[in-house]
C-alpha cells in the first residue's frame, strides 16, 4: 500500500495546486502541517512565473492499495 501526504494551497490567481509527499511520517498533527506548508509559502520555493501560493487549503493522507491479478 503506497500512502502520500497532499497539501493542497490556494494560489492567488484563485486556482489550487497540489503538493504530494511520499512516505510521510504517521499522524501528523495540523500544527506541525501548517508550519510547514507556511514555511513552503514564505520562502517562496513553490512559486513560479504561473502561480504563486497563498495559503493552506487543505491536508490529507492519501493511499493507494494494488491488487495484482492472477
Amino acid at each position: 500500500m503506497e500512502k502520500n501526504l497532499v497539501l493542497t494551497f490556494n494560489t492567488e490567481d484563485k486556482k489550487t495546486y497540489r503538493v504530494k509527499f511520499r512516505n510521510p511520517k504517521d499522524n501528523l498533527n495540523i500544527d506541525s502541517i501548517n508550519l510547514a506548508a507556511s514555511k513552503l509559502i514564505t520562502t517562496n520555493i513553490l512559486n513560479n512565473s504561473k502561480r504563486s501560493l497563498k495559503d493552506l487549503k487543505k491536508a490529507s493522507y492519501v493511499t493507494r492499495e494494488e491488487t495484482i491479478i492472477n
